[in-house]
């Protein structure tokens, strides 16, 4: 074979296709192009998140503030009440019958006690002027008794439903305060379920929610004096 025609041969170079290259190229740019939303929608994701749990704490710090301003709300009241003169006198008047007529003596004998009372001012109040009649119950003891049970019933019932957390309730009214639900309320009331009331109702237990609001006040540190 002539070596010159060998040289002669010119050299076969590889071609390079086109449609290749544009293909490579779409691949890369549709993958920078992933690359980015991906990234970008990362972004968007943890910005988004970043917001609502941001929102999620100032609503919730809105509603602490609401929840305190409520408490502080029905607190206040409930003390105006329990502050006010008649309540005073109630509270006054029910200690001095049970320390003449409960104290060192048996349940009975002071329930029979205030049926006495309850029976005189009965008779009592058909002798007084139609327009003096109101002052005359209002001052009676069974009134005062009924005004200061529905308070600690009330009370009882905001801290039974959890309206008014315990600490709170428990840093205004201490044991002492409270002590006079068993050794006044809790007898007369259950004398009137048995023998008043129309029809009879079931006497109160150590779990009802009167009970429980003076119970649970004995193991607690006393935070302040009592109001009365």
């Amino acid at each position: 074979m002539n070596l010159f025609l060998i040289y002669q041969i010119p050299q076969q170079q590889p071609s390079i296709d086109s449609g290749l290259v544009i293909a490579n190229f779409l691949l890369v740019f549709v993958t920078l192009a992933l690359v980015f939303v991906t990234g970008y929608y990362a972004w968007q994701t943890r910005k988004t998140v970043g917001v609502m749990k941001y929102q999620a704490d100032v609503m919730k710090d809105e509603v602490d503030v609401m929840k305190n301003t409520l408490f502080h709300h029905i607190l206040e009241d409930i003390q105006k009440e329990y502050r006010s003169p008649r309540m005073l006198l109630a509270v006054k008047s029910l200690w001095d019958f049970y320390r003449k007529y409960g104290e060192d003596k048996p349940e009975d004998e002071f329930v029979g006690e205030y049926k006495k009372r309850c029976d005189k001012d009965d008779k009592w109040v058909l002798f007084q002027k139609k327009n003096k009649r109101f002052e005359f119950v209002e001052a009676t003891l069974h009134n005062q008794r009924r005004l200061v049970s529905h308070f600690y019933q009330h009370l009882a019932v905001l801290k039974e439903k959890k309206i008014l957390p315990e600490d709170l309730i428990y840093s205004k009214w201490s044991e002492a305060d409270l002590r006079i639900i068993p050794k006044i309320l809790f007898p007369i009331e259950n004398y009137l379920r048995a023998k008043i009331h129309e029809p009879k109702l079931e006497p109160l237990d150590k779990e009802c929610s009167l009970m429980k609001l003076y119970e649970h006040s004995k193991n607690r540190l006393e935070r302040v004096k009592p109001i009365v």
